[in-house]
């Protein structure tokens, strides 16, 4: 057990112990892939009438629990988790392993679908009415899909939100640690398609083709220079291409062939810059081999900045649940995460909470069939979602 240093926080936590790990494992065993997750929104929706909270919908799989405030005050905080897991096959000998077969809760989804419900109920039977604003408990579907955020807000039920906190438990950080950071904070995420048409042919008599292979690779070389020469040394952006995929017959030139990729980016300036050259080498680059390029973009996510007041109130938050020694300042992380777009609603804040401990296995990276959490990060994660609340409302 990890000692939560706010005594009558942790009183209240640990009373929700047992419910809380038996939600996770429930979870765990009936993961659902993105913007599909029925049952998982059906068990909240059950969970949040059992407590008396009431709620709302917002989109076919995304569920608002609400917490009154004293009605003095329209000042709403949103705490989100997400819901959804991955396409991932888990060991059979993982103990609650998921009975979806295919599907996995490998990300730490479940984590924190189950400790959202948890602190909700402790908030409602401590707080309700007793603080300026409204609470919202936001169970976000399919994250995964970069979807699931832009869903919810398609729902207009989050208009009037005017702060938002949200979590993840963190597996390169030890049990125990918990970090945070303000400005940016993870990058933004792009996918790109590249169509390179050319001619086919006989690869006896090149003369007579347009090689879309030779232009393709000479395009993935040239994208390379992209963070060379166009982006600052003093920021951070990627750009992945990650693969390519074209002809069958080893004596064959095919007609065209296709690039895929994704970018990093912690700027929408960023973000244009670079679809810019992308367009730019693709098709200067294609017509010097004599063919063509057509570029077209996939999903995108923003990229995740954090509010300087609200990244205040989150470090003072986690260091009264673990202590200032357990609290770590996070670095830019290079991946992306579609809380960011509720960064176009209102400010945000952002955390991680460590479950990492190696002696029991749980070192191995989020999205790997073999990741798992030390389920001590769980009380941890009910309290700094609690710890949140009564920092922003300033309560006791």
């Amino acid at each position: 057990m990890i000692e939560i240093k706010d005594k009558e926080l942790e009183k209240l936590v640990l009373e929700k112990h047992d419910y809380t790990l038996n939600l996770r494992r429930h979870f765990h065993e009936h993961p659902e892939i993105g913007l599909k997750e029925y049952e998982t929104t059906k068990k909240i929706r059950e969970e949040l009438d059992k407590a008396g909270i009431a709620w709302i919908e917002a989109s076919e799989t995304g569920t608002i629990g609400i917490i009154e405030g004293d009605g003095n005050s329209d000042n709403i905080l949103a705490l989100r988790g997400d819901i959804d897991a991955l396409n991932v096959v888990e060991p059979k000998s993982f103990e609650f392993r998921s009975k979806n077969e295919g599907l996995m809760h490998a990300c730490g989804h479940d984590a924190h679908t189950a400790t959202l419900l948890s602190a909700g109920i402790i908030l409602k039977q401590k707080y309700e009415h007793k603080f300026p604003g409204k609470i919202y408990l936001l169970f976000q579907p399919g994250e995964e899909t970069a979807a699931g955020a832009k869903a919810v807000i398609g729902s207009g039920k989050l208009n009037d939100v005017k702060a938002f906190y949200g979590q993840h438990v963190w597996s390169p950080y030890d049990i125990g640690k918990v970090g945070t950071k303000s400005g940016s904070f993870m990058t933004g995420a792009r996918i790109f398609n590249i169509n390179v048409i050319g001619k086919g042919g006989h690869g006896s008599t090149l003369e007579t083709t347009k090689n879309p292979l030779v232009a393709a690779s000479a395009i993935v070389l040239a994208l390379q220079t992209i963070t060379s020469n166009n982006i600052s040394a003093m920021d951070s952006a990627v750009v992945c291409v990650g693969g390519i995929n074209g002809g069958k017959q080893f004596n064959a030139i095919c007609d065209d062939c296709k690039i895929i990729g994704t970018t990093r980016f912690t700027s929408k300036q960023m973000d244009a810059t670079m679809c810019s050259r992308i367009e730019e080498i693709a098709e200067n680059t294609a017509k010097a081999y004599g063919c063509q390029a057509v570029v077209e973009y996939g999903g995108s996510i923003s990229a995740l900045r954090t509010d300087d007041r609200l990244t205040e109130i989150t470090s003072c938050a986690y260091k009264k649940v673990v202590g200032e020694d357990n609290f770590i300042n996070t670095e830019l992380i290079m991946g992306s995460e579609d809380f960011a777009e509720y960064c176009d609603i209102a400010p945000c804040a952002y955390g991680f909470i460590g479950c990492r401990n190696e002696t029991i296995g749980a070192d191995k990276v989020h999205h790997s069939s073999k990741f798992k959490i030390d389920e001590d990060c769980l009380d941890v994660a009910v309290a700094t979602y609690i710890e949140f609340v009564k920092e922003y409302y300033n309560l006791k």
